[in-house]
């Protein structure tokens, strides 16, 4: 039985377009669950939708736009992806099928992966990897631009699309709607808008491989309702031991954002972090620097000493788009709290006029970080973290970043993440456990230096009676 708002969105759809194409529309969003359906009848502009592996996102996403070409005359649709290979792995086949299955007239052009409708409509599928991809997209008009895997675009890139889109949407009054599963990390345009602090501005959607209908059917074993219940069962069990609980199945196949330690870069715990700065013997500080020419740029202090493996880091900064003047008023700040016998920075690449000027104008002591083998020291780093031999002063943005540093299948920390402060604090525990911490030992109480000398004392006394006998 056809439902009140049902009806009043047919009769919607008929006046948008001119009468045609009803019934086709009606099977398209016939073939989705209610989850699904939701998520592509909901009329606010900017909706995000979190769906794991087997959750039927793509298939959403393809009748998501069928329906909109459908539904009005000469109707702009782009969907953008990672790369231009991802676009077209990710719908140009499922677009060709359902236009198949569904007998929907088109011309489909696979050269430029554009498919058009005989009411003018045009569905584009794009790249983020092609060269000028957003430039591409100024003074262009969209009714509807879907964003598949959002949620592994960097920051960086987020912010140039955004700044491209917005613009594009703005005349047709069209959607944004972004999908993907989660990230690995807790950051990111597409998280924010799901669950962060931009959360207000996007209507939120999630469902898993429970609510996409070829995985709604029977299940082959008495002991489950349905297919999906019963894949979801097999790959706990197979892949996860039955951990119901394991953080990379919470997020790879429930669609759940969690923190997964195991991934951190930086796995820091408790242990780690201080409330107060406890006094090493004969203490030493150096201070870390991350040039940001057009990013941020940070600021780490650290104090450790030759007589203990404790790395402790008392101080963080970072700021974007600083000038050279403000970073150098940073740093001197610094230079005369605590006195630091080193200040290592990356003094490559771009920040190498940085330098120059730091040392030329205020004559701010500067040693290179040595930047090979990044991976190892990172491990080596985070052995010290597991041994609780890295402490942070609770509070510091530091501990923040770290939350968000993970790794990737090549081992890698994956881009786009903020890691300023992380970068500076590795340069500086890098310098100091080459030169302090690798070797250091507990300094000798009074009690052991007398009695090494009187060892030694010994050993001298039985050499010259030794050689008083030949």
């Amino acid at each position: 039985m056809t439902t009140l708002n049902q009806a009043l969105r047919n009769r919607e759809l008929a006046r948008r377009n001119g009468g045609g194409d009803l019934l086709k529309i009606a099977k398209l969003l016939a073939s989705l669950s209610p989850e699904q359906r939701r998520f592509v009848e909901h009329k606010h502009r900017f909706k995000v939708a979190v769906c794991p592996r087997r959750a039927g996102k793509s298939q959403s996403l393809c009748v998501y736009m069928l329906v909109e070409a459908l539904a009005a005359k000469s109707t702009p649709i782009l969907f953008l992806s990672l790369t231009r290979e991802s676009a077209k792995a990710a719908v140009w086949g499922t677009l060709l099928e359902l236009l198949d299955k569904f007998n929907i007239q088109h011309e489909s052009r696979p050269s430029t992966l554009q498919i058009r409708f005989p009411n003018g409509s045009l569905i584009t599928l794009v790249g983020g990897d092609v060269p000028g991809a957003r430039h591409k997209l100024r003074g262009r008009k969209f009714k509807l631009v879907c964003i598949d895997e959002a949620g592994f675009v960097s920051n960086s890139n987020f912010d140039q699309l955004i700044y491209s889109l917005l613009p594009a949407l703005a005349d047709l009054r069209g959607t944004l709607a972004m999908a993907s599963s989660p990230g690995e990390t807790m950051d990111g345009f597409f998280y924010h808008a799901y669950a962060g602090d931009m959360k207000d501005s996007w209507v939120q959607f999630d469902w898993d491989m429970l609510a996409n209908p070829y995985f709604m059917t029977p299940a082959t074993s008495d002991k489950y309702k349905t297919k999906g219940e019963e894949e979801l069962a097999t790959i706990c069990n197979l892949q996860f031991g039955g951990n119901w609980s394991h953080p990379t199945f919470l997020r790879e196949y429930r669609g759940k954002y969690v923190q997964d330690n195991e991934k951190l870069v930086y796995p820091f715990t408790s242990v780690n972090v201080i409330q107060t700065v406890p006094t090493l013997d004969d203490e030493q500080f150096g201070i870390g620097i991350d040039f940001g020419v057009t990013s941020e740029s940070a600021i780490v202090v650290g104090k450790f000493s030759q007589y203990s493996k404790d790395f402790i880091i008392i101080d963080s900064w970072s700021r974007a788009k600083c000038s050279v003047d403000e970073l150098a008023a940073e740093i001197m700040s610094r230079q005369e709290k605590y006195n630091p016998i080193m200040t290592v920075a990356d003094t490559g690449g771009l920040g190498a006029a940085t330098t120059q000027e730091l040392r030329r104008r205020y004559q701010i002591p500067i040693n290179a970080a040595d930047k090979r083998d990044k991976v190892f020291y990172q491990r080596t780093m985070a052995a010290d973290l597991y041994s609780g031999y890295i402490k942070v002063l609770e509070g510091l943005e530091l501990l923040n970043e770290w939350t968000k540093i993970v790794r990737g299948p090549d081992g890698e920390e994956l881009k786009g993440v903020k890691n300023h402060e992380a970068d500076a604090a590795l340069y500086l525990w890098r310098y100091a456990h080459t030169a302090y911490l690798k070797h250091a030992e507990p300094r000798l109480t009074d009690d052991q230096i007398m009695l090494n000398q009187l060892i030694q004392q010994a050993i001298q006394e039985s050499k010259e009676a030794e050689d008083d006998l030949y």
